[in-house]
């Protein structure tokens, strides 16, 4: 809060950094003014004169007075009410002393502080600027009227000297000493809520306040005493969600954005029950989550700058004996709902099982089927393993066979060679022998003869071992 003026009413001592020293010194006592201190000094003439510290002085016939200091951090500002009447905002940090002679009151206050989706209005009064405009339009023109050369209406009245402008947060504003922010006043709960709670009551003027919120936001509202074509009442809550877009175009039309809200939504739910029975109403209600079913709110919004973006229905309240007789019929119908949702839910457990059951057999079937097919695949793979083992083994024997043939073949003829080599030797060395004895003057014919005729018949071979008998042997010449 803004303090006062220490001089004034409602003064107190925290705007004070340095609690005067009362009263008024007698002749020749020494006054000590300290460094960060000032002193109101009055001569005996009514005089006045401020003395800042450090010094020292005798002051006779005097009446001296500790002025006040005033001091503000930032985020805030000095407002000060010259005596003169202007007005002056020192925005902080600032430090100033109170004048005896200029001032009226000093005060200090907080800055406004915004955040990013926060604004304020603010108007300014261009007296000042007009009357600037003026001056250099007279001192400038001699022939036309000064008011026509700097545009400015003959009969300007205070309204159209007032300049409205918007600040966007996030900011630390600090008006000028002509500057004011407006003051919004709207519809809202009773304990000053904007958003309000479910079944509350809406009041004219409930919420004060200066910041308006540029984001997104809803409001409870509760539509009593609304009727249905069959003279039902109700009382019917709903939630409205919705965002201010044009911040000129809702001060321009509108000053209580909620209570327009109210009226044209309660105008379109008016309407709404009164084109239904009661039943009709229960079973259309999900319409009210549907923007189409409030026109009326949808276009008063989009005229003050706002735009509604969806309305949540939260039920409704009616009479005690019409609550009584619903809550019956619901009973009832819940409960035949209920045994047809059993029986249903019995049937349908009944055909799940029998469809599982048959699932089942079909599956087994299957399983079997497969069981087989698979034995008969492993059968068939197992005798095809089979035929082509016995298929390489043959075809191992036969070409062991075949080697082994081929080389015994190529043995015997290896032999064969061998022994036609020999021969051919033995051939060449007897007819060498023969020839050579042909030579000497051999004959040939009688030594043929001969050695034909001397060849054996057969050979034995007799072995025995050392020591013992000779062998005796009988050879029959006949055989």
């Amino acid at each position: 809060m803004a303090a006062n003026n220490p001089h004034g009413p409602n003064a107190t001592a925290d705007q004070k950094v340095r609690d005067p020293r009362e009263g008024t010194y007698k002749f020749g006592r020494l006054l000590t003014i300290k460094d960060g201190e000032a002193f109101n000094i009055w001569d005996s003439k009514g005089k006045l004169k401020v003395v800042h510290g450090p010094k020292h002085l005798r002051p006779f016939y005097s009446e001296v007075e500790m002025c006040h200091k005033y001091v503000c951090g930032p985020g805030k500002y000095l407002k000060i009410q010259h005596k003169d009447g202007r007005m002056e905002h020192l925005r902080g940090p600032q430090m100033t002393w109170f004048d005896e002679l200029n001032h009226e009151t000093i005060e200090v206050r907080d800055a406004i502080k915004l955040e990013a989706n926060e604004a304020i209005v603010v108007y300014r009064e261009l007296r000042e600027e007009w009357a600037e405009t003026l001056d250099e339009a007279e001192e400038g023109s001699t022939e036309k009227n000064p008011r026509e050369e700097a545009n400015v209406p003959v009969a300007q009245d205070q309204k159209n000297r007032v300049k409205r402008r918007i600040v966007h947060g996030p900011t630390v504003f600090i008006p000028a000493h002509n500057e004011w922010l407006h003051k919004f006043s709207w519809h809202g709960s009773q304990n000053g809520s904007k958003t309000g709670a479910h079944n509350d009551t809406k009041v004219a003027h409930a919420v004060n306040f200066k910041k308006i919120r540029c984001m997104p936001d809803h409001m409870y509202y509760t539509v009593r005493e609304m009727r249905t074509s069959d003279d039902a009442k109700l009382s019917v809550h709903v939630m409205i969600f919705y965002v201010l877009e044009d911040i000129e175009k809702m001060l321009d039309n509108s000053n209580d954005p909620p209570g327009d809200f109210i009226s044209a939504a309660g105008a379109d739910i008016m309407a709404f029950g009164a084109s239904r029975t009661y039943e009709e109403f229960l079973a259309d209600s999900n319409q009210f989550g549907e923007l189409s079913t409030f026109p009326i709110l949808s276009e008063r919004m989009e005229s003050i700058g706002y735009r509604l973006l969806k309305v949540v229905y939260r039920g409704y309240d009616t009479s005690g004996q019409l609550q009584n007789m619903q809550e019956n019929a619901i009973s009832t119908r819940t409960r035949l709902r209920l045994e047809f949702d059993q029986a249903q839910q019995e049937q349908a457990n009944m055909q799940m099982r029998l469809t599982a059951e048959e699932k089942r057999a079909q599956q087994q079937q299957k399983l079997e089927e497969s069981k087989k097919y698979h034995q008969q695949k492993l059968a068939a793979l197992d005798y095809e393993a089979k035929l082509k083992q016995q298929d390489l083994e043959y075809k191992a024997k036969l070409s062991q066979k075949d080697e082994s043939h081929s080389q015994q073949i190529r043995h015997k003829k290896e032999m064969d060679e061998l022994d036609v080599a020999k021969m051919q030797q033995i051939n060449s060395a007897r007819l060498n022998m023969l020839q050579q004895m042909k030579n000497l003057n051999v004959d040939l014919t009688q030594f043929l003869v001969a050695e034909v005729g001397s060849k054996p018949t057969q050979h034995m071979l007799f072995e025995t071992t050392g020591g013992g008998a000779s062998p005796h042997v009988h050879i029959n010449k006949n055989r």
